[in-house]
């Protein structure tokens, strides 16, 4: 599988995108948005705007031609998950991160859903981070796809070469509040979550062949 447009996308778009900032749909456009100011796309039924960008009330709506081009950041209630994966499918997305829970860490039911998202992402060749995730850090392309607070002390220098994948979020959590301040450089965070589709092993091959990791 080819990464390197799933860690550094040209679009994004995040379902769940809210004008509460409390929710995590909108804690991870606001961490986008501190970095990359063109091709972000919140999706979000009711809202007409959000974070002051054009809301769109689903993904097929939005304006770009080659959807293979776009990454898709899910955070909506899990049993909405898999009509949106199907939709996306059909679109030609190729790249998406499903940030929600409610899989198969709560039994049988979310098992059943979790195994035909695999089933998709394998036949439609598509990389599919999560579910129950935290999302990804890309610090070479400067961009924080997470609902992650990670803001590394600028005043410490540091190379960025160290890549660190966590499937526990709150240990992925805890280790980005350790490196905050540590002489430490981070290039790629990684949250597996459930590894419904990409898992260690697919990061590691890239990783291996990237000169910043």
């Amino acid at each position: 599988m080819k990464l390197k447009n799933f860690l550094n996308p040209q679009y994004i778009a995040i379902l769940g995108a809210s004008n509460d900032k409390n929710k995590i749909g909108r804690i991870i456009l606001d961490n986008i948005l501190l970095t990359k100011k063109n091709g972000v796309f919140p999706v979000n039924l009711k809202e007409k705007k959000i974070a002051g960008l054009k809301a769109y009330q689903d993904v097929a709506k939005i304006p770009i031609k080659n959807f293979s081009e776009l990454l898709l950041v899910v955070s909506i209630p899990a049993k909405f998950v898999l009509t949106e994966i199907i939709e996306a499918a059909d679109l030609g997305v190729k790249n998406i991160v499903i940030i929600s829970a409610g899989f198969k860490e709560i039994g049988l039911e979310g098992i059943e859903i979790e195994k035909k998202i695999s089933e998709i992402a394998q036949q439609k060749n598509m990389n599919i981070l999560g579910p129950n995730c935290l999302g990804f850090i890309n610090t070479i392309n400067n961009l924080n796809i997470s609902f992650s607070g990670y803001l590394p002390d600028k005043n410490i220098k540091r190379k960025n070469n160290v890549a660190f994948l966590s499937q526990s979020g709150a240990i992925g959590s805890a280790v980005l509040n350790w490196l905050e301040n540590k002489n430490i450089g981070l290039s790629y965070f990684i949250s597996l979550g459930n590894k419904s589709n990409l898992n260690e092993n697919d990061f590691f091959d890239f990783f291996y062949q990237d000169k910043n990791s």
